[in-house]
């Protein structure tokens, strides 16, 4: 995945942003109100790494109601075969009830599809230093944090 903007501190941190507001047919629910501002997050956090230079941001990043779990695991993966000792994830969007997991056009990606990606990673590189930072601003997000 090629980075979109370098950070100009040489940091070997890299960022990869996904936001998914949903369908058009939930935007017409009492959901749009929650989620009028993900657009919104999603160009701040990115602006915010790129403008402080405090990560590297990857061309994978993504704003897209019709994004698929596959397609969102291929860029989670893909994100993580970076050369870096940290790596940001964030994502905004919806949360499933009871679990936290992300809703995707499709179904959910889960906080153990996430963690075998990062042990993958950790494995094939042989480097088990590097940190995974996973930021959500999306409901029952803390059910992640009672996983971890």
């Amino acid at each position: 995945m090629a980075r979109l903007c370098s950070s100009s501190a040489g940091t070997s941190a890299v960022l990869l942003v996904i936001a998914q507001p949903g369908t058009r047919e939930r935007l017409q629910t009492r959901d749009a109100e929650n989620l009028m501002h993900v657009v919104s997050d999603f160009h701040l956090v990115r602006d915010f790494f790129q403008q402080s230079g405090r990560a590297d941001i990857l061309a994978g990043s993504v704003y897209d109601a019709q994004l698929t779990t596959s397609a969102c695991c291929q860029k989670v993966a893909t994100s993580l075969q970076e050369p870096a000792t940290v790596y940001i994830i964030a994502y905004f969007g919806h949360g499933e009830l009871g679990t936290g997991d992300w809703k995707m056009s499709d179904g959910t990606v889960s906080f153990e599809d996430v963690i075998k990606m990062w042990e993958l990673r950790k494995a094939a590189s042989g480097h088990a230093t590097a940190t995974l930072v996973l930021y959500m601003d999306s409901c029952h997000s803390g059910n992640w944090v009672l996983n971890a």
